[in-house]
């Protein structure tokens, strides 16, 4: 069974929507075509580092802590990659295409620009780009990347936002990038209930994978072991070790 509208819907809301963050952003003023070039305005522009990155060193460090304190962040990891800015002051990070839930890069821009008439919604990205490699490319400012890690982690443990029966706890064994969790499960209910099956593998998934890029990881480099086992016996359920070419077909039942 292919996945569709659960992984999209469930991206839309860590990517998109960010009521239940503490940090409004502002978005920029899309164009009449609605189309982005790479000429994006300079609305909430950054200061650029002269060698363009953004910056791994002690002021930058610190920057980027004032940032987590300012808008009440409670899990700010350390920058560990470097991340390009572009001419006009935005960090630019590039999503590949097994990070966007099964849709082009094209419907994810899309995606994004539909978002913005929604009312009330609050969008901590300024911009993205389809590029025809098939990846996305997220513009950001200082703020919304601090933002976004801290909601892809947050949203990572969806068992604390979601009624899902059979997960009892997601722990990350790595706490640091998230390269390797364990999701203690009821296995009888786990084996019967698609949506959390769907929520414990992609969706996790999709969050964990962003949640790297988003510190830097290159886009062919990002992985995640997800261990499930279940929460009484401690007899694994299965592990699988991510990205692969099939990670958007799910099972019903034992198969």
């Amino acid at each position: 069974m292919k996945l569709s509208g659960i992984i999209v819907l469930c991206l839309l809301v860590a990517l998109l929507i960010v009521g239940c963050t503490p940090t409004e952003q502002s978005v920029l003023n899309v164009p009449e075509n609605s189309a982005y070039e790479n000429e994006v305005v300079g609305q909430n522009a950054v200061n650029v580092p002269e060698n363009g990155t953004y910056e791994n060193e002690a002021s930058g460090q610190n920057r980027a802590n004032n940032i987590c304190e300012e808008s009440g962040v409670t899990v700010c990891p350390l920058q560990t990659h470097k991340l390009p800015i572009n001419e006009d002051g935005f960090i630019e990070v590039i999503v590949p295409e097994n990070l966007l839930g099964g849709d082009s890069a094209e419907t994810f821009a899309q995606d994004f620009l539909d978002s913005l008439g929604r009312s009330g919604t609050r969008v901590p990205i300024t911009g993205v780009l389809a590029n025809t490699d098939g990846s996305a490319t997220m513009l950001l400012t200082e703020e919304q990347l601090v933002q976004n890690r801290h909601n892809m982690r947050n949203f990572a443990r969806a068992h604390e936002h979601h009624n899902l029966p059979s997960i009892k706890d997601i722990i990350f064994i790595d706490d640091e990038m998230l390269t390797e969790i364990t999701v203690l499960v009821d296995a009888g209910i786990f084996a019967q209930n698609l949506f959390d099956r769907t929520v414990s593998n992609v969706v996790l998934v999709m969050f964990v994978g962003q949640y790297q890029i988003l510190h830097g990881v290159a886009p062919d480099e990002w992985h995640v072991t997800i261990t499930v086992k279940d929460y009484e016996t401690g007899e694994i359920v299965s592990i699988t070790e991510f990205p692969h070419d099939d990670m958007f077909t799910i099972h019903i039942g034992n198969d």
